[in-house]
């Protein structure tokens, strides 16, 4: 059974309730519309439907090595973060991998990606992770000082993409 949790947030002087949550095999709508405004964040041009629904029933099958958590407001999906789950040779011991670490514009700065990053660490530690890897833009950091606040720690190394397609 999937945990799930709710925390208050204050925004202008409003409290409101947002619940994290793993996603389900109903949330196709709302993984798709955040999907569609990381990808114009991201300045990603290919949108694919096709290869979201695949993600998707990925993210949503409780065999795969992949998780999701989502951030709501009332039914409304605001936020997410997924988490990749693999081996590490190195340490001989699980990983996660957290990627798409996403709130809608009009609910930042407000703590919800702090209650996902929070989620996703204690999914990782319930499967034995030996840490949580991310990668993040080297110009961007506003993101790097959040993360830094998360207890991420900046690795001596730099991360290399071979695209194979």
């Amino acid at each position: 059974m999937a945990c799930s949790y709710s925390a208050e947030l204050q925004k202008n002087k409003d409290i409101q309730m947002i619940t994290i949550r793993e996603l389900n095999g109903n949330d196709f709508g709302g993984f798709l519309h955040l999907m569609q405004g990381f990808y114009q964040y991201a300045g990603e041009k290919d949108f694919d439907r096709t290869s979201i629904e695949t993600l998707f029933r990925k993210l949503v099958d409780p065999a795969s090595n992949f998780v999701c958590v989502a951030a709501l407001t009332g039914t409304k999906m605001i936020g997410m973060c997924s988490l990749t789950f693999g081996e590490s040779s190195y340490k001989a011991a699980p990983f996660a991998w957290a990627d798409d670490l996403y709130v809608e514009t009009a609910y930042r700065q407000q703590g919800i990606a702090g209650l996902l990053l929070q989620r996703v660490k204690q999914i990782a530690c319930e499967r034995n992770c030996s840490n949580i890897l991310l990668g993040v833009g080297i110009t961007e950091d506003h993101l790097q000082a959040f993360y830094k606040r998360n207890g991420f720690k900046e690795m001596p190394c730099k991360l290399f993409t071979l695209p194979l397609t």
